[in-house]
């Protein structure tokens, strides 16, 4: 077995034990730990080498995990912080100053939330019109947003004549001091870390596994602070993006639809979480994703050509923000439109058991969907 692949086992056994120590009982997990290591030894005759190493890395790396959460405990560092560098602060208030001359009302709130992390900013109307919609996740500043910067950055610096490596390292710079400016939320580091990693392996030729990716990107967070697996944000990010990973492949067969399948795989692997935290499910999202989706990465770009633009001159911000305004009151239509189809919404409440049977569930077709090509399954839908 190879070091990286060692070291994904390790880093998955840790992730295991650090929610093992938040969401489980102190004893209770104790004694798992205790009875899978008395387990592992009389298996390890039945096991084959491999099978017996990486059983043996899993419940290593959970002991790590359980004992650094323990130490973060007795040390009480158990919080979440946004940090940023002052002068990015007294910026990031400048360029929302931009936006609040601008906007107003809905737009003003999403906007702010999608370019600069102001997600306290949204009213709480706001918020339930997105959540019936199924497009809260849009106001989380996400792998997309580096993405967009990162290629804007690279071709800019490539334009002035910089060398590819040169240009590569000013474009993950200025990507991490846009990562400071947006407040170091924990979806905007886990979708940082993500691209960077990837990023990284891509231009040096490196071949990189997004899902080992996703367990090394959450294994470095966890390792900075483990309570961030407490963090509802924390969940829904990793999980969507672990969904879109192991099912739109699978869906994409049957709706030959990219955007479908995207809305349809991130939904299916966080649903169980949203019936858990909010009780309630709107099916008008899928619809809803379809309509949005699209136009996303428009909002995007020209959200910051707007911000560039607003320090050139007023008439330029004026400008720019016409067409912007346009997209924004077609999602405020799409997310009040939500409401109006109440008939849509299930009222489901799980409980804790609930939760985990219908994760042990989808990851268990998660790993069968990867051990199996999709075309077999076809056949019998």
């Amino acid at each position: 077995m190879s070091l990286a692949l060692s070291f994904y086992y390790l880093s998955l056994g840790f992730i295991l034990g650090v929610f093992g120590f938040f969401f489980l009982n102190l004893t209770l997990a104790k004694s798992l730990f205790l009875a899978s290591l008395l387990t592992l030894l009389p298996l390890s005759f039945l096991l084959s080498n491999k099978k017996f190493l990486i059983s043996f890395l899993i419940l290593l790396g959970f002991s790590l995990g359980f004992l650094w959460s323990l130490r973060f405990e007795t040390l009480n560092q158990f919080t979440v912080k946004e940090s940023q560098i002052e002068f990015l602060k007294d910026f990031r208030e400048n360029l929302k100053a931009k936006i609040d001359l601008n906007f107003s009302g809905f737009n003003r709130e999403v906007l702010l939330a999608i370019l600069l992390g102001f997600k306290e900013e949204l009213s709480d109307f706001s918020k339930l019109k997105l959540n019936f919609a199924g497009l809260r996740h849009i106001t989380a500043i996400s792998g997309l947003h580096f993405s967009l910067l990162f290629s804007l950055n690279l071709a800019l610096f490539l334009a002035l004549g910089f060398w590819r490596q040169k240009a590569l390292i000013f474009s993950l710079i200025l990507s991490f001091l846009y990562l400071t400016l947006t407040g170091f939320q924990i979806p905007t580091q886990r979708a940082f870390l993500f691209f960077l990693v990837f990023s990284l392996s891509y231009f040096l030729g490196i071949y990189s596994d997004l899902r080992k990716t996703l367990v090394l990107v959450a294994f470095l967070l966890l390792i900075f602070n483990p309570s961030y697996i407490q963090d509802i944000s924390f969940q829904f990010s990793f999980l969507a993006t672990f969904g879109i990973l192991a099912f739109k492949d699978f869906f994409k067969e049957i709706v030959k639809s990219d955007i479908l399948a995207l809305t349809l795989s991130a939904q299916t692997f966080i649903l169980p979480l949203i019936f858990y935290y909010f009780g309630y499910f709107s099916l008008f999202s899928l619809i809803a994703n379809l309509l949005v989706i699209p136009f996303l990465p428009l909002i995007l770009a020209l959200g910051i050509l707007f911000l560039l633009g607003s320090y050139l001159s007023s008439f330029l911000a004026y400008f720019l923000s016409l067409p912007l305004r346009l997209l924004l009151d077609y999602l405020n239509l799409v997310a009040t439109l939500s409401l109006k189809f109440p008939e849509f919404v299930l009222w489901i409440k799980f409980k804790e058991t609930y939760l985990i049977f219908s994760y042990l569930l989808l990851f268990y077709l998660a790993f069968k969907l990867e051990k199996l090509k999709i075309k077999k399954y076809l056949p019998f839908l």
